[in-house]
């Protein structure tokens, strides 16, 4: 009997490293990006911009490899096609100029965006503020133990908590358009408008840049300073106007 139990004791054991194993393969196993089509969007990112792809492990740390496409017109879009990543995983980041919603012109400066996302079986894979503010919090989610997917879930309800957002199955922030109608593509525009505000690219960088490291370890915004900075532009914010320029926009693309 006790040869037995030690049997079906080690035999689950044995199961238990198996799966373990596939597991961690599935992550780390090679993907292939085919035919999927991103935007890069404060506002659009304008042509000649720039996206880089950078492999991950799957434990999100960089392999040393990367790949560079461009977007080639005003809508921020560009194609990813036969890349092959080390695993599911893949940073984007988009450096250039984009559309300000806010004051409806190009801005002065360039600005640098990023995300993080399993690519497996993506068709679009964006780039925005949602997605920028989300990599810190989920890498740290991950290497304190959190699944990818419950990390990416997670940092966006945390997100969208800041801004007084509370609704459920929000589409992953990477497939996301401020352009187009739907109440998740409404958040993002709101999100974009309310960081945005009347700053200028540096300002609103610093914005973003302060939160993200505020919101890294425990994913709630610790600081009143930063909060009110969020809030103190909103209410002279023109939404009619703000709605003009991306139409406009959205119109004149369209024509290129």
């Amino acid at each position: 009997m006790k040869k037995i139990q030690y049997f079906i004791s080690s035999l689950i054991i044995i199961l238990i490293s198996f799966l373990t194993g596939c597991t961690k393969g599935d992550d780390s196993s090679p993907t292939t990006i085919q035919n999927v089509i991103g935007y890069a969007q404060k506002g659009p990112f304008t042509n000649g911009s720039s996206i880089i792809i950078y492999d991950l492990k799957s434990d999100l740390s960089q392999t040393g490899k990367s790949f560079n496409v461009q977007i080639n017109d005003n809508k921020g879009s560009f194609q990813l096609n036969n890349i092959s990543l080390s695993s599911k995983y893949a940073s984007l980041r988009a450096d250039g100029f984009y559309f300000n919603e806010v004051s409806g012109k190009q801005s002065s400066s360039q600005i640098t965006l990023y995300s993080i996302s399993d690519v497996s079986d993506k068709k679009s894979l964006n780039i925005n503020l949602l997605t920028h503010l989300e990599k810190p919090r989920v890498e740290y989610l991950v290497k304190n133990g959190t699944a990818f997917s419950n990390a990416k879930i997670q940092a966006q309800k945390e997100i969208l908590g800041i801004f007084n957002i509370e609704k459920s199955n929000v589409q992953t922030s990477e497939n996301l358009i401020i352009s187009d109608s739907g109440d998740d593509n409404a958040i993002l525009l709101a999100i974009s408008v309310m960081l945005q505000g009347f700053r200028a690219e540096s300002e609103m960088l610093e914005l973003i840049s302060n939160i993200s490291k505020d919101i890294e370890a425990d994913g709630v915004l610790n600081s009143a300073i930063l909060g009110s900075a969020l809030i103190n532009q909103a209410p002279t914010l023109d939404t009619n106007s703000i709605k003009s320029n991306l139409t406009k926009d959205t119109v004149k693309l369209e024509q290129l």
